[in-house]
C-alpha cells in the first residue's frame, strides 16, 4: 500500500503538482535520501510551497549550507510556515539575535492550533534555550504585555509537564491575566487547564470564550 502511494505522490510531483513534489521531497528527506529529496522540494518551494521552504531549509542545515538554510526558512516562516518559525527561532537564538527570536515566537503564537507552541516548547528544552526564552518573556509579562503573558504561561505549562516539574499555579496565574487582557490564545490554554484541575464550569467558560475570537 505504501509503495503504491509513493508511485502515486510521484506521478503527481512529475505532473507538476506543487503538493506533491512537497510531499516527496519530505518523505525522501526523512528516508535518508537527500539528493533527490533537495531536487523535489526546491521545485516545490520555488513554486511558493511554504512548507517545502522549511523542510527545504533543514535539509540544507544538515548538510552544512547554513546561509541558504536560513534564507529558505525565513521565506517559509513569512509565508506561515510554522516549523520554519521554529528554524528561524533557533537559528536567531545560536546567533544571539535574541529580539528577532522573540517576533518569531510571537509569530509562532498567533497561530490558531496549540501544536506548533508545543513543538517549540519542546525544541527550547532540547537546545538549552528555555531559561533565557523564560526570563525574557517573564519581564515583557511583568511590564504589561498580554501577548507575553499567554506566551510565558503556555510554555510553563508545557515545561512543567514535560519536566515533571510544579511551577505552583504560575502558568494559571499569567495565562489568567493574559485572558482578561483578551488575548484569545491564553483563553484556550486557561479553559483547558482549569478542567484538567477540576473547575469544570469556569473552564468551560473560557473555551466558549476562545470559541467566539474565532
Amino acid at each position: 500500500m505504501r509503495l503504491f502511494k509513493e508511485r502515486g505522490v510521484r506521478r503527481a510531483a512529475d505532473r507538476g503538482d506543487v503538493d506533491a513534489m512537497a510531499a516527496l521531497g519530505e518523505e525522501l528527506y526523512l528516508n535518508g535520501d537527500p539528493e533527490p529529496a533537495e531536487t523535489w522540494l526546491r521545485r516545490a518551494a520555488d513554486a511558493g510551497h511554504a512548507g517545502a521552504m522549511g523542510c527545504l531549509s533543514g535539509l540544507l542545515s544538515d548538510t552544512g549550507r547554513s546561509e541558504e538554510s536560513e534564507s529558505w526558512a525565513r521565506r517559509g516562516g513569512e509565508a506561515g510556515d510554522s516549523p520554519a518559525m521554529r528554524i528561524m527561532v533557533d537559528l536567531c537564538l545560536q546567533a544571539g539575535r535574541d529580539d528577532e527570536a522573540d517576533q518569531w515566537i510571537r509569530r509562532i503564537a498567533r497561530d490558531d492550533g496549540t501544536d506548533p507552541m508545543d513543538e517549540l516548547a519542546i525544541d527550547l528544552l532540547e537546545s538549552g534555550q528555555d531559561g533565557k526564552i523564560e526570563n525574557r518573556f517573564r519581564q515583557a509579562a511583568q511590564d504589561g504585555d498580554p501577548e507575553a503573558m499567554a506566551i510565558l504561561g503556555h510554555l510553563l505549562l508545557n515545561w512543567s509537564e514535560i519536566k515533571k516539574q510544579d511551577h505552583d499555579n504560575e502558568p494559571e496565574h499569567w495565562l489568567r491575566q493574559a485572558a482578561n487582557a483578551g488575548t484569545p490564545r491564553a483563553m484556550g490554554d486557561l479553559g483547558n487547564l482549569l478542567i484538567k484541575s477540576g473547575k469544570d464550569e469556569e473552564g468551560q467558560l473560557w473555551l466558549q470564550r476562545f470559541t467566539k475570537t474565532n
